[in-house]
C-alpha cells in the first residue's frame, strides 16, 4: 500500500513539474498557416537582429532587439539612407543618433514591442540573425510572419512542435 501511494505521489510530482515548468522561446510563425517556421530557446537579455534591404533605397537596414520576459525591446537600428519610412531624428524615433562607418545608427531606443509583424519577401531578403547565425526567412516563407516571445510548458512544446532544445 505504501509503495502504491509512493508511485502515485511520484507520478503527480512529475506531472506537476512537466506541466508547470515553462521555457521561453523566440518564435517565427507564418501568419496564414500558423506554422512555426523557426524557434529557439531564449532568456532575458537574449539578442537578435532583423536584417533586410530597404525596398525603396535598396540599402541595408539592421534592427536590433532583445528579450525582456515575454516582450521584445527594439534597442537599436542601423541604416544608410534617409526618408521613406526610416527615422531621421528623435522626433521620429527617440534615441542616440550616431554616424559611423557610413551608417546612421540609432541606439538606446528601448521601445517595448509585443510582437513583430513582418512581410517577408525576396526583394528585401529578410534575415534573422541569432547567436551569430543568419537564417534566411525569405527562403522559408513568402508572406507575413510574426516574431514574438512565448512561454511554453513541456506539453505545449510537444503539441505545437516547438523544438525541445
Amino acid at each position: 500500500m505504501k509503495l502504491y501511494l509512493l508511485i502515485i505521489l511520484i507520478i503527480f510530482l512529475l506531472a506537476g513539474i512537466l506541466l508547470g515548468f515553462n521555457e521561453t522561446f523566440l518564435i517565427v510563425r507564418e501568419l496564414e498557416s500558423g506554422d512555426i517556421i523557426w524557434n529557439s530557446k531564449v532568456y532575458d537579455g537574449s539578442k537578435f537582429i532583423i536584417r533586410y534591404t530597404h525596398s525603396v533605397h535598396l540599402t541595408p537596414v539592421l534592427e536590433y532587439f532583445k528579450v525582456d520576459g515575454c516582450k521584445l525591446i527594439l534597442y537599436g537600428t542601423d541604416y544608410q539612407s534617409y526618408g521613406a519610412g526610416l527615422p531621421f531624428s528623435e522626433d521620429d524615433l527617440p534615441g542616440e543618433y550616431l554616424l559611423e562607418e557610413g551608417f546612421l545608427k540609432v541606439r538606446d531606443i528601448n521601445k517595448v514591442i509585443g510582437l513583430i509583424p513582418l512581410r517577408v519577401g525576396n526583394y528585401a531578403k529578410h534575415k534573422l540573425v541569432f547567436n551569430s547565425k543568419e537564417y534566411h526567412l525569405y527562403e522559408k516563407v513568402k508572406g507575413v510572419v510574426e516574431i514574438k516571445v512565448s512561454s511554453f510548458s513541456f506539453f505545449d512544446r510537444l503539441r505545437l512542435g516547438v523544438d525541445l532544445l
